[in-house]
């Protein structure tokens, strides 16, 4: 029947996998009696996180990649985002410094784009660093979640 109450979400405009991820994290904060999730990664998952519901926060929002190189946008980040933007895009590069930088700001959830992996066949770590722990390895990402 049609009468199901549905959680008042955005989820059905959510792909499959991103909305697995979502709510994967959203359980991993409950398990851990965290009440706000600081997510970092895919922009896509990120973009999503924020529709999902107001649990999510993100370490930017998509001013900063929608700006492409216009420096107006820019501004209103320091350096140090765009720069993690970067690492992000090309994180098998950079495990080290998207693992210092996840740390260092407490970022709970870290989603990494699994298919960067593949193309330069690299292995996927089972985490980064000593506090972030591979959590889940799907069709398209990777999550690691934070031991703090």
């Amino acid at each position: 029947s049609g009468n199901n109450l549905q959680p008042v979400t955005n989820s059905s405009y959510i792909p499959e996998e991103e909305l697995q991820i979502l709510e994967m994290a959203e359980q991993y904060c409950e398990d851990n009696n965290k009440d706000r999730i600081l997510l970092w990664g895919s922009q896509d998952v990120m973009e999503y996180a924020r529709m999902y519901n107001g649990k999510f926060h993100t370490l930017y929002g998509k001013d900063l990649w929608l700006g492409g190189f216009d420096s107006q946008l820019h501004q209103i980040y320091e350096d140090k985002y765009y720069a993690a933007y970067l690492n992000i895009l090309h994180a098998p590069y950079h495990l080290e410094e998207i693992e210092e930088f996840a740390v260092a700001h407490s970022c709970n959830v870290i989603i990494l784009d699994k298919l960067q992996f593949e193309e330069l066949g690299v292995e996927i770590p089972e985490d980064l660093g000593e506090l972030l722990r591979l959590e889940y390895v799907g069709k398209n990402y990777l999550m690691y979640t934070s031991l703090y």
